[in-house]
């Protein structure tokens, strides 16, 4: 069985990693936006391991909930 990034939960939050496809389907907007966004301080940080990025899945649950490409990133 094989294993995926976003298939392992972060240990010690009980959240998942998110690589940015899936982070950009649950947002409704393309990966590059993702990217702009945080580099505009608005979106929430990924994870960077190696030349990987992830994000934790309640960052962005809590990012949605505080509305979205509205809200500032913590």
């Amino acid at each position: 069985m094989t294993t995926f990034p976003s298939e392992i939960p972060n240990k010690g939050t009980g959240t998942r990693l998110l690589t940015s496809s899936e982070v950009a389907k649950m947002v409704r907007v393309s990966a590059k936006s993702i990217y702009k966004w945080m580099d505009e301080n608005r979106f929430p940080q990924s994870i960077k391991a190696g030349h990987m990025h992830r994000w934790r899945e309640s960052d962005i649950e809590d990012w949605i909930a505080k509305g979205g490409s509205d809200a500032e990133a913590t």
